[in-house]
């Protein structure tokens, strides 16, 4: 039986558009390397179809029970970054020993099932998304839950701006109510934001609790933080973390919701905490609970609210506890057009409480909806007194004058400078000025370096040695175009740091100055959005996964200077040719995977190695050189390679023949021939 891969309705075998959802099942969602290929069958009743979301522990997908033709939500345990997977020729999950050991996978798994366990035991709640079933397969774990209808709280307010205070704690209270009965099982979320949030008309649930609590000492925090969602004892390995965790996320929710802009990340707070209050950007709200949201948001934990129930009581203007300033009391009470909150006897006081209900599991990086973070409030100006016209008329009449003295001077000088250029044009032979020894100078400059740098206030620098590693301060809102800076502080800069613009959708264009050595793991990760990348002479290693999925990048110049190109390095990328520089001995491990737009390769012979599935699923690739200093192809090479029809290798048929290769080195690959020096090899 054949199934959408969209609504999972059924369809007919030779159908290519679905009769119920219209969708052509060639277009839509893509499918990336480690994604479970849709019709994937799991304990012989599931079906999976497209991939809704992915986290930074697991990978969401829409799905079917058969038997009961139920559709349903399927989450599988995929910790990203430590754990590898290429499913088009597996479905089984394996460990990155480099980053990891097995114990570490094993017991984040093992906590992912018990977590489940626990959450069953909240079907019903009515802020909570079901739990139907969940079991061990393909060396993971996967949880069934309920599949909900519905539009992420991001998505809604990307539609309708801003909302009121009363709105947002009318949306988010069933939530809370049932966050707060989560914590009673002894667990925390850890990953609460609008995006994890989904409404069904006017009911709401929280979801992506398949991963939650799951965090150890070993694993990178990056990975598992929101920034300006997370506080700042979530960044610490040996932060204490509690309901007090949850209790800043839903705060930071409800701000974003009531001011349209995302906190400051914590970290930053925790050096100089300027983040505004609500009314501040113009919003309605009671001091009494504008208090109580920004103790919510308290940097630290034991300034904050201990309990979602507590933060409750606070929201709704119950603390009595709280001091309140008596201008803002009075300001707030001489606006008559606000709504009023809590226990007060009016006739259009928001009342909070009842059900929640159905959402759907969304779970998506995407950029900030707000172009900017803090929109200031409109104001008009007084009109000027005429007087000061008066005033102003004759400033500017002066201000024009010396222009035109400006600008006579200005003729002089540049005449007077272009005859002395007249002179010195052309110096006697064998003699070089000082502005052609500037001129030669500014030739031999990389073109990394004549670009004027990206400010330092975007940017976060941590002393490594001798150097600055860097990293981008605020990912949702950094700028387009972004040229690294060579030096902060007097000291250069020589690393772009792990997950350094990690998902920086919004990215277009880097420049890495020659001042950097290595760029780190995941540092481009997932930047589709960037097509032009140039890497300064200083570069000597390449991180795995350094530029993975960047769809968007088509070409890039890999500087003579680099000799390590990562695992995983530029998988899924758009490039159509690269020349990998000559220095580099080794391939690394699905370095140039799936880049199906691939059509040449320039290998050098310095390289001794190519890794396991290297070049897999490069359907484009119609020829590749091979040197003869080749002494493994690894595993699954390139297999996919389906276009590929002429393979030349810079040796004899006898060392050709004497390489060991990898099972799955030439699978599903074209017709092609081995071109040696002393004849051919037709394939076998």
């Amino acid at each position: 039986m054949k199934y959408c891969k969209f609504c999972m309705a059924e369809m007919n075998d030779g159908a290519s558009v679905c009769p119920v959802c219209g969708k052509d099942q060639a277009e839509g969602v893509q499918t990336q390397l480690h994604h479970l290929q849709p019709g994937t069958r799991l304990a012989d009743r599931y079906v999976v179809g497209a991939v809704l979301g992915e986290g930074g522990f697991g990978i969401t997908y829409i799905g079917l029970n058969e038997r009961l033709r139920l559709k349903v939500a399927i989450k599988e345990f995929y910790p990203f970054g430590y754990v590898n997977r290429v499913s088009s020729m597996s479905k089984t999950v394996t460990e990155r020993t480099d980053v990891t050991n097995e114990e570490f996978f094993k017991k984040g798994r093992e906590r992912f099932l018990s977590e489940a366990r626990v959450l069953a035991q909240l079907n019903g709640e009515p802020g909570v998304v079901s739990v139907y079933d969940f079991f061990e397969e393909n060396n993971t774990a996967y949880i069934v839950m309920e599949y909900l209808e519905g539009e992420t709280l991001k998505a809604y307010m990307q539609k309708k701006g801003r909302l009121s205070y009363g709105e947002t704690l009318s949306l988010l209270m069933p939530v809370m109510r049932s966050l707060s009965e989560v914590h009673e099982k002894g667990l925390i979320h850890r990953d609460i934001s609008p995006d994890n949030i989904m409404l069904t008309g006017k009911k709401v649930k929280l979801l992506d609790f398949g991963a939650a609590r799951y965090a150890d000492g070993e694993k990178s925090l990056s990975v598992m933080l929101k920034h300006g969602y997370a506080p700042e004892e979530q960044y610490r390995r040996k932060g204490e973390q509690g309901p007090w965790t949850d209790v800043y996320a839903l705060s930071a929710t409800v701000y974003k919701c009531i001011t349209g802009a995302t906190p400051d990340e914590a970290t930053e707070r925790t050096f100089e905490d300027s983040l505004k209050k609500p009314s501040e950007y113009g919003v309605q709200i009671d001091p009494k609970c504008e208090v109580a949201l920004m103790k919510g948001l308290a940097v630290y934990a034991k300034d904050r609210y201990r309990t979602v129930n507590e933060l409750i009581k606070g929201l709704e203007g119950k603390d009595n506890s709280l001091v309140i300033s008596t201008a803002a009391a009075a300001a707030y009470a001489a606006d008559d057009e606000r709504t009023v909150y809590g226990d007060q006897n009016d006739s259009e006081k928001t009342v909070y409480g009842g059900s929640a209900d159905p959402d759907k599991t969304v779970f998506t990086n995407e950029p900030e909806y707000e172009k900017k973070k803090e929109p200031a409030p409109e104001y008009k100006e007084k009109p000027d007194k005429p007087k000061e016209k008066k005033s102003k008329k004759a400033l500017l009449l002066a201000f024009v004058a010396l222009l035109l003295i400006g600008a006579i001077i200005g003729g002089v000088m540049i005449i007077s400078q272009s005859g002395k250029a007249s002179h010195s044009e052309e110096p006697l032979h064998g003699e070089e000025t000082s502005q052609s020894q500037e001129t030669s100078h500014s030739k031999e400059t990389s073109h990394s370096e004549e670009k004027e740098a990206t400010p330092d206030e975007h940017f976060d620098f941590t002393g490594t040695g001798n150097g600055y590693e860097i990293k981008a301060k605020n990912k949702n809102n950094m700028l387009a175009e972004v040229v690294i800076p060579s030096a902060h502080n007097g000291k250069p800069v020589t690393s772009i740091g792990d997950y350094a613009f990690y998902d920086c959708s919004g990215l277009t264009s880097i420049t890495i100055p020659d001042s950097v050595k290595s760029i780190g793991l995941d540092a481009f990760f997932r930047c589709s959005g960037l097509t032009s990348v140039t890497i300064g002479k200083g570069v000597t290693s390449i991180g795995d996964w350094a530029f993975y999925n960047c769809n968007g990048l088509t070409s890039i110049t890999i500087p003579d200077s680099v000799k390590s190109i990562g695992n995983y390095a530029f998988c899924g990328s758009g490039l159509k040719s690269i020349a990998i520089p000559d220095g580099v001995t080794s391939i690394g491990d699905s370095a140039f995977s799936d880049c199906s737009g691939l059509t040449s390769i320039t290998i050098p012979d310095s390289v001794t190695s190519i890794g396991g599935y290297a070049f897999a699923g490069c359907s484009g690739l119609k020829s590749i050189t091979i040197p003869d200093s080749i002494t493994i192809i690894n595993e699954g090479a390139l297999k996919n390679c389906s276009g590929l029809t002429s393979i030349t290798f810079k040796g004899t048929n006898a060392q050709w023949n004497a390489i060991p290769k990898g099972s799955y080195w030439n699978v599903n690959i074209g017709n092609y021939t081995v071109h040696c020096t002393d004849g051919e090899i037709p394939k076998n």
